[in-house]
C-alpha cells in the first residue's frame, strides 16, 4: 500500500513524485485511488524507479482510465498500440517532411 509520506510535491503549484511503488505488481483500491486523487490535484505524477515493459506500463495507466488508440501518422508500438512514440526525430512524412512537435498537443508519457 502507498502512504501519503511516499508522495512528494514537485513545485508550487503542480507535480507530484511517487517513491516505493512497483507498478509490475497489481495496485490495491486504496492506493489506485490514492495515485488517481494526486493526478487529479497537481496534474503531473511522475512515478520514479520503474523497471517495466510496453505491456506492463499500459495495464498501470489502466487505473488512470481507458486507454485509447490514437489516430496519428506518428509511430505506434506495433505489440501495445495504445502506445505512441514521441520522439524530437519526428518528421511530416505525408507533406514536406519538416520536423513536427507530435508531442505539442496534450499527451500522457
Amino acid at each position: 500500500m502507498l502512504a501519503t509520506r511516499d508522495v512528494v510535491d514537485l513545485g508550487g503549484h503542480m507535480g507530484s513524485a511517487v517513491e516505493g511503488l512497483d507498478l509490475r505488481r497489481p495496485l490495491d483500491a486504496e492506493t489506485a485511488a490514492m495515485l488517481r486523487r494526486t493526478l487529479l490535484d497537481r496534474l503531473v505524477l511522475c512515478i520514479r524507479g520503474q523497471q517495466i515493459d510496453d505491456r506492463q506500463y499500459l495495464e498501470a495507466m489502466r487505473f488512470f482510465g481507458t486507454p485509447m488508440r490514437q489516430l496519428r501518422v506518428s509511430p505506434q508500438l506495433h505489440d501495445v498500440p495504445e502506445i505512441i512514440v514521441l520522439s524530437s526525430e519526428d518528421r511530416d512524412v505525408l507533406g514536406d517532411g519538416k520536423r513536427i512537435v507530435v508531442g505539442a498537443a496534450w499527451h500522457t508519457d
